[in-house]
């Protein structure tokens, strides 16, 4: 008996329904890949919402059902460290390192907590190791950034005095919960790397983004300067002069927002006071006497790898208070700006 042959282009032959079963089998696969990535989005709002115990309840009941998901288990590794659990955390991003030993996000994290055991050397180890497979990732920059500022700074009051007991409280860095680590997702689904590092930035005196009024609020910061022409460049060493007497300036109109806003976002305060409680204490200082001036003087700019220091005599004078210190500022380049990134001074 002859069997009935599907003609070509059949719904019901064998290819055909292999091809249903395959397309079907996908869509489950993908369908559920969704629900994950939406169940692991759902449990970390719980923590941004203050709830971490919680998060940390449902993140492990997820992995229970699906132990091998990568962005839930670098979430639970973030809240392990969140709710105190640093052994924990620790083995949790070793162990996806173990699976994936270049991702960033585990990278970053697994640093994050040897900073703050007081591990300064080994969490640089761990972020240059990041850096090197993915340069311009932004959060493994800004860490690596924080964490030889505070490096420095340490080493920079030693100097001052040697006599001193300890050194200050680690810089707080910044854990990652996104397992793209610092690349945002574009809405075709793919991702870009925000660039801190590789990105070329606008040199000063250049429209800041396209944006007049905040070129306008960049042009009020520098100091009052004769026009260049478009052909002349102005050199590193050059732009931080002219920030430090923007600064100084700053300063003696008794202008906080334009005086802070010369300090970078990795700027450690001295004494082991957090920035908040430094930012504050400079406020009062400004605001309070009825007058100020600061001078700068003999000013020497040196570039050391890529850090910008610059010493100089401060002269500072008040309604109440008068004195002259020597002066330490080291610049870091942070969104097209030198901006200041350890701060210094000895009383002559």
């Amino acid at each position: 008996m002859t069997r009935p042959r599907a003609e070509k282009g059949s719904s019901t032959g064998p290819l055909a329904i292999a091809r249903r079963v395959a397309w079907g089998c996908l869509s489950v696969a993908l369908a559920g890949a969704a629900l994950a990535q939406s169940d692991v989005a759902r449990i970390s709002s719980l923590a941004d919402a203050g709830k971490p115990r919680q998060a940390l309840r449902e993140i492990e009941s997820f992995l229970r059902r699906n132990p091998s998901d990568e962005e839930g288990r670098l979430l639970r590794g973030v809240l392990l460290a969140e709710t105190g659990e640093v052994k924990a955390a620790k083995t949790m991003f070793e162990g996806l390192l173990a699976d994936y030993p270049t991702s960033p996000a585990a990278l970053n994290n697994l640093a994050v907590l040897y900073a703050a055991e007081n591990q300064p050397e080994r969490a640089i180890e761990i972020l240059e190791e990041a850096l090197a497979g993915h340069s311009s990732y932004g959060t493994v920059f800004l860490n690596l950034r924080r964490v030889y500022g505070s490096l420095a700074g340490d080493a920079y009051r030693q100097a001052l005095s040697p006599w001193s007991a300890g050194v200050s409280k680690g810089p707080e860095l910044d854990l990652v919960r996104d397992w793209t680590g610092g690349m945002r997702r574009e809405p075709d689904g793919s991702t870009r790397q925000e660039t801190l590092a590789a990105v070329a930035k606008p040199e000063l005196g250049d429209p800041v983004g396209g944006d007049p009024e905040a070129t306008h609020a960049a042009a009020l910061s520098s100091p009052a300067r004769p026009v260049a022409t478009a052909q002349v460049r102005l050199t590193a060493a050059e732009q931080v002069e002219e920030r430090i007497h923007a600064w100084a300036q700053a300063w003696s109109a008794q202008d906080v927002t334009s005086y802070l806003s010369f300090y970078s976002s990795g700027f450690v305060p001295g004494d082991g006071v957090t920035r908040q409680a430094w930012e504050r204490r400079r406020r009062e200082r400004l605001k309070t006497p009825s007058f100020v001036r600061v001078e700068v003087h003999d000013l020497e700019i040196r570039d050391e790898d890529g850090r910008l220091e610059a010493w100089f005599t401060q002269r500072y004078e008040s309604d109440s208070f008068d004195d002259v210190v020597t002066k330490y500022l080291s610049f870091v380049r942070e969104d097209g700006a030198w901006l200041i990134g350890v701060e210094g001074s000895v009383r002559e």
